[in-house]
């Protein structure tokens, strides 16, 4: 799986996770990572969403492109 091989190779961890419309997105971070963004305080630098027909990563956000 692309996205557990991502996580692990950056020593990603899960910040939080919420569900939009039946895609399961989640939102991490990696200080191996120079940037990120802030989401309610908290450092976010990869985001995945994942659903029955869609597959996507991205860093540090997908902005709702999916």
């Amino acid at each position: 799986d692309y996205i557990d091989i991502v996580i692990e190779r950056f020593s990603f961890e899960k910040v939080f996770e919420e569900n939009v419309e039946n895609i399961a997105v989640s939102y991490y971070y990696s200080d191996k990572i120079p940037f990120y963004k802030s989401i309610n305080g908290k450092k976010v630098n990869l985001q995945t969403a994942i659903g029955e027909e869609i597959y996507t990563i991205g860093t540090p956000m997908i902005y709702g492109s999916f």
